[in-house]
Formats: C-alpha cells, sequence, structure tokens
C-alpha cells in the first residue's frame, strides 16, 4: 500500500511517478495547458494532496469550480480529472 514507509507502492508515487512527468514534459512538446496539468499533479503527487473522487465527485467538482475556477491547473486542490478538449 502507498501508506507503507519504503513499500514499492509509495516509492513508485513518490518518486517514480514525479520523475516520469518530467520526462514526459520534457520529451514532448505538449500545448501549455497539457504542461500546467502535469505540473499541478506532480505538486499533488510531491504535496500528498492526491484525493480519491467519490460516487459524489460530480457535486464536488461543481462546487470546487465555482470556488477555484483554476482548480484543475493549480495544485492546490488534489483532485485530478481529464477534461476533453471542446473543438470550437
Amino acid at each position: 500500500m502507498t501508506s507503507e514507509v519504503d513499500s514499492f507502492a509509495q516509492k513508485t508515487i513518490l518518486h517514480r511517478k514525479p520523475r516520469i512527468i518530467d520526462e514526459v514534459i520534457a520529451e514532448n512538446d505538449y500545448p501549455s495547458f497539457i504542461i500546467k496539468h502535469l505540473v499541478s499533479f506532480k505538486k499533488e503527487i510531491l504535496g500528498n494532496n492526491v484525493q480519491l473522487l467519490t460516487e459524489k465527485a460530480h457535486g464536488q467538482i461543481k462546487r470546487i469550480a465555482a470556488e477555484d475556477p483554476e482548480w484543475l491547473i493549480n495544485g492546490q486542490r488534489g483532485i485530478i480529472q481529464y477534461v476533453k478538449p471542446t473543438v470550437s
């Protein structure tokens, strides 16, 4: 489990994933909004802010979006959600 100190799962989350995120950013030419999401995800991992979305996630997401419109990219909420870009 990730809560067990020095477990494989904890090392994977706390050490490997941030490094992989850095590599993904360095090796790809992503638009800035994707880089912001990746950096936010890395900050959430390192800050131990990653939370599970529950069955109440839709209401939770709407409430957070009303309180903090930048929640997807500012790394303050500890919630990761993929938002499919809309085509105009």
